[in-house]
């Protein structure tokens, strides 16, 4: 069972594990909104760039929560990975490092990022904080965010770089 959103038909659809991503998102009717990414998994999983994800298998997919999450091309990916760490940042017990301090600075980066503020280095710091913070907390949450964090990193690069260098980037915010 598969929830997908941002489709034309969104709700809740069964594959078998061997049908391809892009076959769920057909099944929920989003084949005619040409996709540009997936969030796979929900807030815990990865974005991957749609021609990836149209031809992996959901069963070599970390599907996490069952989420497949259709993003249209017209989306300012670095304003979504602002607002999902955020909220991520925000749902934190607050009980260790990662999530009190680390969770935060990775949201008020994002954020500066997002508003084209960013300081010398915010982005470098971005990537360092995906491998840094892992492992470190006391449960996985902080884990889950900046996994997230990194698909974001790889699967966007361009609009990352055009963030950081203060430049509008091609989508709408």
């Amino acid at each position: 069972m598969l929830t997908v959103i941002g489709s034309n038909r969104p709700g809740v659809i069964e594959m078998p594990l061997t049908a391809a991503i892009g076959q769920a998102v057909t099944a929920a009717g989003a084949a005619a909104t040409h996709p540009a990414a997936v969030l796979v998994g929900g807030y815990f999983g990865q974005f991957l760039p749609w021609t990836q994800a149209a031809r992996q298998p959901l069963g070599e997919s970390r599907l996490g929560a069952g989420v497949l999450q259709v993003l249209a091309a017209q989306v300012c990916w670095v304003s979504v990975t602002a607002s999902i760490l955020s909220y991520l940042a925000g749902q934190s017990a607050g009980q260790c490092g990662p999530c009190l301090h680390g969770l935060d600075a990775v949201a008020g980066t994002l954020t500066r990022l997002r508003d084209r503020q960013a300081g010398p280095g915010d982005l470098q710091r971005l990537h360092r904080w995906t491998t840094e913070i892992p492992g470190r907390g006391a449960c996985r949450h902080p884990d889950g965010a900046v996994g997230l964090l990194g698909s974001a990193l790889t699967t966007f690069t361009g609009d990352f770089d055009q963030h950081a260098a203060s430049r509008d980037c091609q989508a709408a915010s």
